[in-house]
């Protein structure tokens, strides 16, 4: 009787875990069609504009040509790291226009609520979450089990523990660092940084940034592998008791 109740009971919780899977998946397609095209963001005073994917990934810095006569290579430095988080408010603003419908226009504030696109998104294609699951399905009652211990260690995790990584440029003259949540800092130093246009600059500054998204995207990897192997587990596992529940069905 107590295998009996326990079947009941995952067969519930796989019920569940359908209708919010159904609950989800709809706004989450609206929302990655509506941040397709990413955001841009530029710093107060227009030094610099940095671009961001769908997914919040910075991808491109673009320097002001006439920077020189207006900012010191350490403001310009500064501008880079402004200009980033300017881009991911811009990206958070569209999110949530997307999500509470056309009332709401980008740039308007809606209590104190902001939504952290680069973190949920900010994912690599092809990651372990889409791969099928292997080997014999657990009980439920196991993958529960983790499963809430994956989510204690996630909240007890602290703020600090995400990873930050840095990508140079110009032999090192130019460096940028970058974490989950976007651009963290900038250092511009040295003679080929003194003497370069805005299009060197640009150009440097972006392909910093592109080495630091490779380590970044690396270093996350490997922190999601438990959280992606069990979710790929229990969709399996769902995947099945709704074809034996078609099965009986018919």
């Amino acid at each position: 009787m107590a295998e009996d109740g326990r079947a009941i009971g995952g067969e519930a919780w796989l019920r569940r875990l359908h209708e919010e899977l159904e609950a989800v998946a709809e706004p989450l397609r609206q929302l990655r069609a509506g941040l397709a095209g990413g955001a841009c963001g530029e710093d107060p005073d227009g030094l610099v504009t940095v671009t961001v994917d769908g997914r919040g990934v910075p991808t491109s810095v673009r320097v002001a040509e006439d920077w020189p006569r207006r900012a010191t290579l350490r403001a310009l430095a500064g501008a880079v790291v402004a200009a980033g988080a300017g881009a991911s408010r811009a990206l958070d603003a569209r999110a949530l226009e997307v999500l509470a419908g056309p009332e709401v226009r980008a740039g308007d504030q809606v209590g104190d609520v902001r939504i952290d696109v680069g973190s949920g998104l900010g994912r690599a294609a092809g990651g372990g979450a889409a791969a099928a699951a292997t080997g014999p399905a657990r009980p439920v009652e196991e993958l529960a089990e983790e499963a809430i211990t994956l989510l204690a260690a996630t909240r007890q995790a602290a703020p600090g523990d995400a990873p930050s990584v840095t990508g140079r440029a110009l032999g090192g003259e130019v460096e940028v660092g970058l974490s989950p949540g976007g651009i963290t800092a900038c250092t511009l130093d040295g003679p080929r940084v003194r003497c370069a246009d805005a299009t060197a600059l640009s150009r440097a500054l972006t392909e910093a940034l592109a080495e630091a998204q490779r380590t970044l995207t690396a270093a996350t990897a490997r922190g999601t592998e438990a959280a992606d192997r069990l979710l790929a587990e229990s969709l399996a596992l769902l995947g099945a008791a709704h074809g034996a529940a078609g099965t009986v069905a018919s």
